[in-house]
């Protein structure tokens, strides 16, 4: 490449080499499935500005391929397609608290990295203090990973679709990061210590939205933040291009859940051999909403351990369960909890065909909120409206509860409402598990 990336100007004949890049794999260096990885050109501590504005297309966003064919990428990723489903950025490097390892979109418009071909991983951060800024994360395809109503292509669909971001570690920060209309997850982490998520938007990614612990073995040390977060209608088929923004129904088909291969969950963790989950805090306003399993499930991990706060949220419309914690410490305050499960039967999101949708559809019992009732434990209620087609609240405790155990319960509003399973006989004492 002539420019060396040191200025962001457009490269032109005879020019001095102080002019920018053509893709982030020629900074990040790439690997090559078959062997032969391209050396990374930075270093913890640096910062990579990606420019937002089209360089060919002025006035424009800039989108930046990620895979087969990006620049930079080596002989795997631009001349030989053997391995195209094995070719993406090296993992960014390790910061320090002081300096983290730092990307940033810059520019009118939020750059753009896109899936260009297979590609499984777009991005890896595993690594400590890694600091990522105003950018996008997609794919230009309406397709799922084991979804037979939109079904990726083969060529697509090998080895299992694409995942935007992969993560692990501590001191990690994401703001203003929009990671959609992804084949499999949008987001999924391994272990994870203290990090900061700000208004993060994980929507229409068709397995599952934001998943900590994706490996089902690791834990989380520390305190997650997300602020102002919007999770939503992940599990679903996302439309391309979108229309009428991402607030519009009709950009989300083919949702669908265990019964036909899938998982949905939105914002979860996803311990499954005894893992701490750490405390989380949840600050709004933001929603949780919309995704084809549950809402939040914090719940596998282990019981009583950590805080769990909620507060200024929106969760409407999960097909499973709206919330799911299990700290010692529940702070559940100031929130709009519409527990509308029904919502799905016989609406035109849901994939056709379905083997079970009342098996997919308001699973649990469509129970709103389900907590930790344990020795110990503290469980705060107060400020909430919580709509509910089932069960509003339900206890997940055992005999060990004592005087040190504590449900407080004030000033929340609940309003019972129409049988879950076809939302249109109305209950007001409350919802039927019919």
């Amino acid at each position: 490449n002539t420019c060396n990336g040191l200025t962001n100007a457009v490269y032109t004949l005879g020019a001095s080499p102080n002019c920018a890049l053509a893709g982030p794999a020629l900074v990040m260096g790439s690997y090559n499935g078959g062997g032969g990885n391209v050396a990374a050109n930075w270093i913890g501590g640096d910062i990579l500005s990606i420019d937002g504005d089209s360089d060919t297309t002025p006035g424009t966003q800039a989108q930046y391929p990620i895979g087969f064919g990006m620049p930079g990428g080596g002989y795997y990723c631009t001349t030989n397609s053997t391995y195209a489903d094995s070719c993406w950025p090296l993992n960014i490097p390790a910061g320090t608290s002081g300096y983290p390892t730092t990307i940033i979109g810059t520019g009118t418009h939020q750059p753009q990295f896109y899936a260009s071909s297979s590609t499984y991983n777009l991005l890896l951060a595993k690594n400590n203090y890694i600091t990522i800024q105003n950018l996008e994360i997609t794919d230009h395809y309406a397709c799922a990973i084991y979804n037979t109503g939109s079904p990726c292509s083969a060529t697509l669909l090998t080895p299992q679709g694409h995942i935007g971001l992969d993560m692990a570690g501590t001191g990690i920060t994401l703001t203003d990061v929009y990671v959609h209309g992804m084949a499999n997850y949008g987001i999924i982490t391994e272990a994870m210590g203290s990090s900061t998520f700000t208004r993060v938007r994980v929507i229409g990614n068709g397995l599952g939205g934001f998943i900590v612990g994706n490996d089902g073995s690791s834990s989380v040390t520390g305190t997650l933040t997300f602020n102002q977060p919007i999770v939503d209608w992940n599990g679903c088929v996302e439309v391309y291009p979108l229309t009428g923004g991402i607030d519009n129904p009709n950009n989300y088909t083919n949702c669908f859940g265990h019964a036909d291969g899938g998982y949905g969950d939105g914002l979860a963790f996803g311990a499954t051999t005894g893992e701490n989950a750490g405390n989380w805090t949840i600050i709004g306003p933001g929603s949780i909403s919309f995704n084809v399993q549950d809402g939040l499930d914090i719940l596998h991990g282990n019981a009583g351990i950590g805080t769990d706060n909620i507060d200024k949220m929106r969760f409407e419309g999960n097909a499973g369960q709206q919330i799911k914690i299990t700290g010692a410490v529940d702070n559940i305050t100031n929130n709009l909890i519409i527990g509308d499960c029904g919502w799905w039967f016989g609406s035109s999101q849901w994939i056709a065909g379905d083997a079970a949708n009342n098996g997919d559809f308001c699973r649990s019992n469509n129970t709103t909120i389900r907590f930790s009732v344990l020795q110990g434990t503290v469980s705060n209620f107060y400020n909430n409206t919580i709509i509910t087609n089932g069960i509003a609240l339900e206890a997940n405790g055992d005999s060990s509860c004592d005087t040190t155990t504590h449900v407080n319960y004030y000033n929340n509003i609940i309003q019972g409402g129409y049988v879950w399973g076809d939302d249109s006989n109305f209950i007001p004492g409350g919802g039927s598990l019919q």
